[in-house]
């Protein structure tokens, strides 16, 4: 009897999601935990190979030329709510 031996491995990419990690819980540019792990499964029970919420298809779109005006000013944004 031969078996299915083959493997998926799916990426998960999440935004930034309100938890304990760099105290964003209450952070309002955060996505809500809750509601990132309900789109994340919505996700999961498709095709598809990356597992992108909406919030996270802008900053995962955004390769070439623009790419570190955007991550500076993601940068900066957190150093702003950081820094105080």
């Amino acid at each position: 009897m031969l078996r299915d031996t083959s493997v998926r491995v799916l990426e998960i990419a999440p935004p930034w999601v309100r938890t304990d990690l760099m105290n964003s819980r209450e952070a309002q540019q955060a996505m809500p935990l809750d509601a990132f792990i309900e789109e994340t499964f919505d996700v999961l029970a498709t095709d598809a190979d990356e597992i992108l919420v909406d919030v996270a298809k802008p900053m995962r779109a955004n390769p070439g030329p623009g790419e570190h005006t955007f991550v500076d000013g993601f940068n900066a944004q957190a150093l702003e709510l950081f820094a105080g």
